[in-house]
């Protein structure tokens, strides 16, 4: 269930002209860098299929306002746009919006769920070995990889859609089979992608796409993992189990405003540009429980918890001053709530060889 702050949407109306440019500045940073990984060498190169990477993300980010039809505001449009921009990072469309709204109708409960694969299970365990690995899966997305080659082959033979429509839960039949269509075109597009690679003898693919996406991986996963991560839960107040990060001009454009992801829960038709300006008015309602004052902030305490098993906020202090440290014994409520939640999607996913989750 979620609770509204009860802020007007009327004086954040959407702006569709600065959405076509920030995805036009976008398709002129990626020429440009690929440009450079097929004409360089060496670690030139590899700093320009770093920048892809980089640049990937932020299409990933954009991708997110697409599926909210707050980029131009017009459904048709910004189901292609997105949809594009989805399929750079081997990324279904209709996948990524229809269980993103199931995260947004369904976050902070026990239904939620988590799109991409993530370790958060191992992350919170009691065991330091176990929180590295975790980690380390976290990083590398291996699970979401493992999950897209699944889906490319069950969408290749038509069988996507009726596992979708017979998982836990179940998706309709009308977006199951938008989800099939989605993998069956990206499947269509790495096969003429690797045979062109193949019959002309270049490695364009992996310059442009292999590397890159071993790039944006990590940083899709890091960008992602303060929005809830040990946020209270179950709660379904946005306040507490959403977290916001007052984020730089940069950090603001490169995740295109969904550092402020408690404005984004409390109500989704706010364009990302203006979710600053919105949170201020919610804050003058009521303080976050979770608002961060840098990435860098949480890192560190985030750092200071996989290796100790211990929140304790290093760095800059937290922006709301109501936050504490938080104790051995509030740790084991949270981590014990989330890692029941976790597990039980989880083993919901066993019970399903195809069983997705949203962001």
């Amino acid at each position: 269930m979620r609770i509204s702050s009860n802020v007007s949407v009327a004086g954040f109306p959407l702006a569709p002209y600065r959405f076509i440019g920030k995805v036009t500045f976008l398709a002129l940073l990626l020429c440009a860098a690929a440009y450079a990984a097929m004409t360089t060498s060496g670690l030139t190169r590899l700093a320009a299929e770093l920048l892809i990477g980089v640049l990937l993300v932020h299409a990933t980010e954009l991708v997110h306002q697409c599926l909210h039809q707050t980029g131009t505001g017009v459904g048709r449009a910004d189901r292609f746009l997105g949809a594009i921009l989805a399929a750079l990072a081997c990324l279904s469309f209709n996948h990524y919006r229809y269980w993103h709204l199931y995260h947004h109708a369904h976050n902070g409960s026990e239904e939620d769920r988590e799109s991409f694969g993530y370790a958060y299970p191992l992350m919170m365990s009691r065991n330091r070995l176990m929180r590295l690995a975790g980690v380390a899966l976290h990083l590398s997305m291996v699970f979401y990889f493992i999950q897209t080659l699944q889906r490319l082959a069950l969408a290749a033979v038509g069988k996507l859609a009726p596992r979708l429509i017979g998982a836990t839960p179940a998706v309709p039949p009308k977006p199951a089979y938008a989800i099939q269509r989605d993998y069956q075109l990206i499947g269509i597009g790495l096969f003429i992608a690797v045979l062109g690679s193949v019959v002309f003898g270049a490695d364009t693919i992996v310059r442009l796409w292999l590397i890159p996406l071993c790039f944006w991986a990590p940083i899709h996963a890091l960008i992602e993992l303060p929005e809830h991560f040990l946020c209270d839960h179950p709660d379904e107040l946005e306040r507490h189990n959403t977290r916001s990060i007052r984020a730089g001009a940069f950090m603001q454009w490169y995740t295109n405003g969904n550092c402020f992801h408690v404005g984004h829960h409390d109500n989704m038709r706010v364009p990302m540009h203006r979710l600053e300006e919105y949170e201020r008015e919610m804050r003058r309602i009521s303080p976050f429980k979770y608002d961060e004052a840098s990435y860098g902030s949480f890192y560190l305490s985030f750092a200071w918890y996989i290796l100790s098993g211990k929140w304790r906020y290093i760095g800059r202090a937290p922006v709301n001053q109501a936050q504490q440290d938080v104790t051995e014994p509030q740790l084991n409520v949270l981590v014990g709530a989330m890692r029941k939640a976790a597990y039980r999607g989880e083993a919901s996913s066993a019970a399903k060889a195809e069983s997705p989750t949203s962001q």
